[in-house]
């Protein structure tokens, strides 16, 4: 199923279910708790988000909180792809227009410098998570520096 599919199946079994997202190939599937999580994380597949019950006492009453994660689409060229699977580049410059937080990830696309198609590349497959974002500090107004490194679950 396409990523947008497994974001909407995985909220509606939010209310009796924690429901994880997880990637292998550009697919995706919902997995309903940590033990199928494990078995797919086992089978290679990669967390892509989800929604987790959280229990937290306050004067002695508990309730349930959903947290998600955001997953950012995003376009890169081949060139930047290259030095990223390559351990040379740990971050990416970006216009911050979709909020981005530290803790989310992002699914590259990789297009082509020459033609803007997009095309094959190792990256595609593979899952970053935000480790820090910067604004002002010399950069353009509007735009963030993302500190990435490649998901290990």
């Amino acid at each position: 199923m396409t990523h947008e599919q497994a974001v909407e199946k995985a909220y509606h079994c939010k209310d009796w279910s924690d429901s994880y997202i997880v990637e292998k190939d550009g697919e995706y599937e919902v997995v309903y708790n940590d033990e199928d999580l494990e078995r797919a994380k086992a089978a290679g597949w990669k967390f892509a988000g989800g929604w987790k019950h959280k229990t937290q006492a306050d004067n002695g009453s508990s309730y349930v909180e959903f947290t998600k994660t955001k997953i950012h689409q995003l376009k890169i060229l081949d060139c930047f792809a290259d030095e990223i699977i390559a351990g040379n580049k740990m971050f990416e410059l970006r216009e911050n227009d979709r909020g981005y937080q530290k803790g989310d990830y992002i699914c590259f696309t990789v297009i082509s410098d020459e033609s803007g198609r997009e095309i094959k590349h190792a990256i595609n497959t593979r899952l970053y998570e935000i480790t820090c974002v910067l604004s002002g500090w010399g950069l353009m107004d509007g735009y963030v520096a993302l500190g990435i490194r490649e998901a290990n679950n």
